[in-house]
């Protein structure tokens, strides 16, 4: 009875949650003098393109609009309780958003299709799915297997081939957006979205064209601002997430 007690005193379950909520470790010693401006500075740019980006990403998954700001929100939150690692990325991708995509638009002629109204269902029980696969089943299969050597086969050349060919294909994809296009859905393979984009350029909508252009007027000088601020700013463990959520709500405030 004597060694229970000594193991689970109060010192013990204050480690503990402070090992599962690292915030409650870091965040009493964030010095505001010395770390606050910078963080904030960083918060507020990167906050300024992380709405746009999420929303271009829900465009991506055929989804409202409101749930990528949504998956950036909430994952930040979760991030800042539960994250060490500054150089975690939590949010949206636009590779994954793509993706998901194929699984949310029903085509015109395809049978056992969803509807539309149940898009965002899907997209939750698939990211659901693929997650619980991925972190649970995955991962224990590789580690008793000891594959873990499979990794030496991704050569740079075929991830730098891998990053180069999905980014072009997120541009391709978000240039209908861009120039106001309606493009119909197809099916099969080939470059019959490129293809269509050049067929439909002549139909383009030139207030998005003119507000798309508006838009990257402002990102990108904000991005390349935020780089170089992010070079420089001090850090401290999970702030810069927090400073990030800051500037998010900042940037969208609520109605």
């Amino acid at each position: 009875m004597h060694k229970p007690r000594k193991v689970c005193n109060h010192q013990t379950i204050i480690t503990f949650f402070c090992w599962l909520f690292p915030v409650l470790d870091w965040l009493p010693r964030y010095d505001v003098r010395t770390q606050f401006l910078g963080d904030g500075i960083s918060g507020l740019l990167v906050g300024t393109v992380a709405i746009p980006q999420s929303i271009s990403y829900s465009l991506l998954a055929s989804q409202d609009l409101i749930y990528g700001i949504y998956t950036n929100f909430f994952c930040n939150i979760i991030y800042v309780a539960m994250a060490t690692s500054r150089h975690n990325f939590v949010g949206s991708f636009g590779v994954l958003s793509l993706a998901l995509c194929w699984w949310t638009i029903p085509p015109p002629l395809g049978m056992g299709w969803l509807p539309v109204t149940g898009a965002a269902t899907v997209a939750l029980s698939l990211s659901f799915l693929v997650g619980l696969y991925q972190v649970r089943m995955f991962t224990i299969l590789l580690g008793v297997l000891q594959l873990g050597f499979v990794a030496v086969y991704r050569s740079e050349p075929l991830l730098s081939g891998f990053v180069t060919s999905s980014s072009l294909t997120v541009i391709t994809s978000q240039m209908k957006y861009l120039l106001g296009l309606k493009i119909p859905w197809h099916e099969g393979v080939g470059l019959t979205f490129q293809v269509d984009l050049f067929r439909y350029i002549q139909n383009t909508n030139i207030c998005d064209l003119l507000t798309s252009l508006i838009a990257l007027a402002i990102i990108v000088p904000v991005k390349e601002l935020n780089d170089q601020c992010s070079a420089t700013s001090l850090t401290c463990g999970s702030s810069a997430s927090w400073t990030q959520w800051c500037g998010g709500q900042l940037c969208w405030p609520p109605r």
